[in-house]
């Protein structure tokens, strides 16, 4: 398990992601309080709660490993906000 400031020190870079996409359902009404979003000519669907959707981005903390060659990998990731942005 990897806890923010207890146990060994864990190399991390925060991202900010942006949600991608359009409303699918109609009227852009929500269901159960997630949004479902169309996302590009792909037609990928995702579901985030209606407040995310709202927001647009995420903030998302990313914790760094490394491989038997000392290659760095993203062993890790985590919603450590949403932040603020356009409405959808």
């Amino acid at each position: 398990m990897i806890q923010d400031g207890t146990g060994e020190k864990v190399e991390y870079f925060d991202e900010v992601q942006l949600l991608w996409g359009s409303r699918n359902q109609p009227e852009g009404q929500p269901i159960n309080g997630f949004q479902l979003m169309r996302e590009g000519a792909q037609g990928l669907l995702h579901a985030p709660p209606v407040a995310v959707a709202r927001a647009g981005k995420l903030m998302t903390r990313n914790y760094i490993d490394f491989d038997g060659d000392g290659c760095a990998y993203v062993k890790a990731s985590r919603l450590v906000a949403v932040s603020e942005g356009d409405s959808r």
